[in-house]
Formats: structure tokens, sequence, C-alpha cells
């Protein structure tokens, strides 16, 4: 699996068509570094400059000039392609950045920032006793099994935050994994209590980005272009 990442200026949102052009370029990457130069010409790919990196063999990578989808059951995209049916993939974006990770098999990603919901921390203790099952609701606000509440210590400035979309990532990347999406039920699951894994990273500035995927063994950083993790 490879996960592509890009970020803007975190005060605005992307266009559609940058998120289409990042979605393009990251997929040509991906299937260059794969060896898979039949499969970018049979889907109609075109040399492209100023693509999303990494620069692969030299500074021209061929890049899909639009990818056409097709839905499941629940809605979830994937490429219509015949050369590409063998391509999963799964995209976020938040202002300010994007990420894509391609797999050969199910995966599913989430990416926040943690800056972009200014609502206080009460504000999302209520979001999270609404959506979070009980054991993420006590992680969400540091409380553990075997230390008595007297003697936790109060959790640091931001915490909270940052625990909370670390939970809320991770409940997207794992409906995106199983393609229900929304249907699934926030409060049906935990993200400490599912099958397969999810993997959670803290980026520069504010990022948070969970995935979820069978398998996973990422060792990586968002703070890198391309993610390679081993599945």
């Amino acid at each position: 699996m490879k996960i592509f990442w890009l970020t803007k200026a975190a005060e605005r949102s992307l266009a559609k068509d940058e998120v289409e052009e990042f979605l393009a370029e990251s997929l040509g990457a991906y299937l260059m570094s794969e060896g898979r130069l039949d499969s970018l010409v049979r889907a109609g790919a075109r040399p492209a400059r100023g693509h999303a990196e990494p620069v692969l063999c030299s500074d021209t990578v061929l890049a899909m000039t639009g990818p056409t989808f097709e839905h499941g059951l629940h809605g979830k995209p994937r490429f219509a392609d015949l050369a590409l049916r063998d391509v999963h993939f799964s995209i976020s974006h938040t202002k300010g950045a994007a990420v894509v990770a391609f797999a050969d098999r199910e995966i599913g990603i989430d990416i926040e920032r943690t800056s972009r919901f200014d609502k206080g921390e009460e504000r999302l203790l209520g979001i999270a006793r609404r959506f979070f099952a009980d054991d993420e609701l006590a992680y969400v606000v540091g409380e553990g099994q075997t230390t008595p509440t007297a003697l936790r210590p109060p959790l640091h400035r931001g915490e909270l935050a940052s625990r909370f979309f670390e939970v809320w990532t991770g409940k997207e990347a794992y409906m995106k994994w199983t393609g229900r999406g929304f249907s699934e039920g926030f409060r049906t699951f935990s993200v400490f209590d599912v099958e397969p894994v999810i993997e959670t990273f803290r980026g520069p500035e504010d990022i948070v980005c969970s995935v979820c995927g069978e398998g996973l063994d990422c060792h990586a950083s968002l703070a890198m272009t391309v993610m390679e993790c081993s599945q």
C-alpha cells in the first residue's frame, strides 16, 4: 500500500479540481511505482509535469487524465476502468490538505485538521457522548481502567481535541474500509475493538490521519509526501 498526501494553505479549502488532479496524479505515480505501465496506457494516461510527488525515475510522471468511477452497494467509489479494477483506493480531504491511499485490497483513510473544529472542548465532548462508544469516550477524556480517578493527571491543553480526532478519523477510516459509510452507525463499534487494524498518525501542524486495512504495518510519518506501508 502507498499513501500520498498534499498540503496547501491551511486557511483555504481545496477546490474540487485540485482534489481531482491530486487523485489523478497520485494514481499515475502509484501505478508507475508498482510497474503497472500497461494499466496506465490502457486507462488513458498522459505525461504530466507539476505532478504529485514523488518524482519517479525522471521529471516526467504519467498521470491519469481523469479516471472514471462507479459505486458499490453503499456508494463507495471504485475505478470503473477494467485496467484498474484491482486497484483499491480511499481519499479524504480537509481544509488545505488531502490524502489518498492505494492498495491491492480494501482500504479506508480519513484526515482532519483539529483547528477546523474550533468549537471548544465542551462542544467536542458533546459530539463524543453522542457518537462514540463507551471506551472511546473514556479515552477522549483521559480515563484509564487501572488508575483511580483522584490519581489521574489532567489532560494537557489540546490533548482532548487530539484524542477526539484520533477516534473520529479512525471511525471514518473504518467505515470507508467496510464500504458501508454512515449506514454503519458510529456507536455500533469501537475503534479499539475492530478488525482490521486502524493506524493513526499525527502530522505537521494540526493534522490527524487514520488508515484502516488488513495486515497494516506502517512505518512512516505524515511529514513524508509518500508513506510506504507493507501489507
